[in-house]
């Protein structure tokens, strides 16, 4: 699967809005879990300077680590030499290597660039991750999603989060305050210490009611039942990972 992506007036509002496509591909990267993100640019990609104005400005084929001298080459404050057009690039870049995506910036204009890439050949400048692929849904809870409420747990809970990699069962939480629904995303708090976040299967209202009780409980008190999970362990991050 390939993604296309692009943002303009008829598909984003002000509360939604990201402000460049780069930085939405870099997101939209991050959540469906791609291993490569690809950006085509109308030059072939990060110079030493800006190469319509530098004769001599030569191509960087590989960048392992983005700091400020690449954004200074990209255009960004403080450099007369920069690239132009290439900070939100790298700032996209930026963000896919730190969650372990690679990212290709190309000349979108070469009819051939997309071959070159199909035949292992890389025409512009690649970006290697930071890090090994780590988990984009956690990046995604993490620096993405605005907690809506909090989830009280107790010591019982934490440490079945921290060393079983267990869910958050509605028995182990004490409390909960906020007006979150079904699929928002909760801070969870032990102690009045934050110790991780994720995505709330019931709302505040429903969670409170099945707080401390046992999962096969949950139908006979709601009325229904989403699940033995109070925040299921896939949707859930914890701040010692």
């Amino acid at each position: 699967m390939l993604p296309i992506v692009n943002e303009n007036d008829t598909v984003a509002v002000n509360e939604l809005k990201v402000g460049d496509n780069d930085n939405l591909a870099a997101y939209t990267a991050l959540v469906s879990e791609a291993d490569t993100l690809i950006i085509c640019s109308d030059i072939d990609g990060l110079y030493t300077a800006d190469p319509r104005k530098h004769n001599d400005a030569t191509l960087i084929s590989e960048v392992n680590e983005i700091n400020d001298s690449i954004y200074g080459l990209a255009g960004g404050a403080g450099t007369s030499v920069g690239t132009g057009g290439l900070i939100t690039k790298s700032e996209a870049a930026d963000k896919c290597a730190k969650s372990g995506i690679q990212t290709l910036i190309i000349n979108g204009k070469k009819a051939n660039s997309f071959a070159q890439l199909l035949q292992g050949n890389v025409t512009g400048t690649l970006f290697h991750p930071k890090h090994t692929l780590d988990s984009a849904k956690r990046q995604w809870l993490q620096h993405t999603l605005k907690s809506k409420g909090v989830v009280i747990i107790n010591t019982g809970a934490h440490k079945a989060l921290i060393s079983g990699g267990a869910s958050l069962l509605p028995i182990g939480v004490v409390g909960s305050h906020g007006e979150f629904v079904a699929g928002d995303a909760v801070d969870i708090v032990l102690d009045g210490q934050t110790v991780g976040k994720g995505i709330s299967l019931y709302s505040q209202t429903d969670l409170h009611r099945i707080m401390g009780k046992s999962s096969q409980q949950i139908s006979e008190i709601l009325g229904y039942c989403l699940g033995e999970e109070a925040i299921h362990r896939d949707d859930l991050v914890l701040s010692e990972d």
